[in-house]
């Protein structure tokens, strides 16, 4: 059935055309076609023979009309390109180049591109088709559309999205590269051993898209947006290079590059605030999963502080050392009460690296000061993601 249904779409045309202009009429019969191709072959000649470009098995007019019924339910799109029309008295040939798409319900597309030859006679003072001769170029007739358009490739960022691990394991060919922001390679096995994603949105910005037969590459911003661990959404964009090769009718994805974008400024100062008020939140309702998430664990974060003298007999800790108070304190650490108010803040950003300087007071619940200190904190953008790596705390 389904090579009944490849012959029978190979089919063009209305076939009752003025004599004037053969050409004229045969594209406007190509328009009918598309829009009524059951009439559009009743009118074709009683013996029309019709030669299939992917076998050569001849098909008459009765053979035509059975593979119309029993091709599914789909919109015809037909265009021409490379036409060459020749007539002499009641005798015409147009020759070209066919691209034919049927497209189904469901959103697939199943394409025939050939080189044709079309013989029309001057009968009953109309142009009739008598004979039909394709020559295969290529057909696409299962999977996925073979032209990578931005439809495409928002149907793979949408698998993404969906279900990270499913993309890599379903999307990501064999042979795939991934060239990280930090200039390191990540294949398909690496890929597959990191944790699932939590996308909340992806989307390619500005994207240009190029295509060579099976071999399609898309550049732009590629903006996506995660939950991180503690539920909250971080932003990042990259610019992109991806390289999508078409293998056993699909879309694969074989190669992707990407660089750091600076963020604006504004949008990287409101991140650098939300860490501190997260941790500073954290410690005082004793969340010690959230509080240590927005530290990080380089062997160079330090803390120093007046009171570390009465838990370790040291006024700064750092490294380790430092890893393991938070450790140690985590396991009485109960919530304080306390309500921190910030003022006098002020931050400076430069590269992955940024520093804020503020007043804050932690209030009791009636409200009276419980203590007042001046903070100073580093952070360092690490993976994406601003972390503290220092944090200095002098009391009034």
């Amino acid at each position: 059935m389904k090579k009944l249904i490849f012959t029978f779409v190979m089919l063009t045309t209305g076939s009752i055309y003025a004599q004037t202009d053969l050409k004229a009429a045969f594209e406007k019969g190509l328009a009918d076609y598309d829009k009524n191709s059951m009439e559009a072959i009743q009118q074709m000649d009683d013996k029309l023979r019709f030669v299939a470009g992917h076998s050569g098995q001849f098909y008459d007019k009765a053979a035509t009309l059975a593979l119309l019924k029993s091709r599914p339910t789909a919109k015809s799109e037909t265009q021409m390109s490379d036409l060459r029309v020749k007539q002499s008295g009641s005798l015409g040939v147009v020759s070209g180049i066919r691209n034919h798409a049927l497209v189904l319900p469901n959103g697939q597309k199943m394409t025939w591109k050939d080189a044709f030859t079309y013989t029309f006679e001057w009968k009953n003072n109309n142009w009739t088709l008598t004979d039909l001769h394709h020559t295969k170029i290529d057909y696409q007739t299962g999977g996925e559309d073979n032209t990578f358009t931005t439809q495409m490739q928002q149907k793979i960022e949408n698998e993404y999205k969906t279900d990270s691990k499913a993309f890599y394991t379903n999307r990501l060919s064999d042979d795939f590269r991934y060239s990280t922001v930090q200039g390191s390679y990540v294949t398909k096995e690496m890929a597959l051993k990191g944790e699932k994603q939590n996308i909340v949105s992806t989307e390619m910005l500005q994207p240009m898209i190029f295509q060579s037969g099976d071999l399609a590459v898309s550049t732009g911003i590629h903006k996506t947006v995660r939950l991180d661990k503690d539920g909250i959404e971080r932003s990042k964009q990259v610019a992109a290079t991806y390289v999508f090769q078409r293998r056993n009718n699909k879309w694969m994805f074989v190669s992707s590059q990407q660089t750091d974008i600076a963020s604006p400024t504004a949008d990287e100062e409101a991140a650098v605030r939300q860490v501190i008020d997260a941790e500073t939140k954290a410690y005082h309702e004793a969340n010690l999963a959230v509080w240590g998430s927005n530290w990080a664990t380089t062997p160079y974060i330090e803390r120093q502080d007046e009171k570390l003298r009465k838990l370790a007999n040291t006024p700064y800790l750092k490294g380790q050392a430092l890893q393991k108070g938070h450790q140690e304190f985590g396991k009485t650490h109960k919530p304080t009460g306390l309500t921190s108010t910030i003022s006098d803040y002020e931050s400076h950003i430069s590269g992955n690296l940024a520093w804020a300087t503020y007043t804050q007071e932690d209030k009791k619940a009636d409200g009276s000061v419980g203590q007042k200190q001046r903070s100073l904190r580093i952070l360092e953008k690490i993976n994406g993601q601003w972390k503290i790596v220092m944090l200095s705390l002098t009391g009034f």
